[in-house]
């Protein structure tokens, strides 16, 4: 991903950087709320009651589903603009038939 970061055009560079963002954002909030992650929110908190109970509520499936959605889209939208680069990219290339 680097390499392409470093590769394209500003806004395919705006649709890594989005999409590196969203996933460090699921990835914080999985380690921060999960117990089986570590629920590190809890400990810098020191056991706040609203904590628990949030990381709780998100560790079921249906809470673990809610929160990957958006990294889900994100990995939607970057394969969606690849490809389409891709196309654009392969349009300008003449077939030597």
């Amino acid at each position: 991903m680097v390499m392409l970061f470093a590769a394209y055009d500003a806004r395919w560079r705006r649709i890594v950087a989005g999409c590196a963002v969203v996933a460090v954002g699921t990835c914080l909030t999985e380690y921060g709320l999960f117990p089986s992650h570590g629920m590190y929110l809890v400990h810098l908190t020191g056991g706040a009651e609203p904590v628990v109970a949030w990381g709780r509520s998100l560790s079921s499936q249906t809470g673990q589903t809610l929160v990957r959605m958006p990294l889900f889209a994100a990995y939607l939208t970057l394969l969606g603009s690849g490809l389409g680069l891709l196309r654009r990219r392969l349009a300008g290339v003449t077939r030597l038939v």
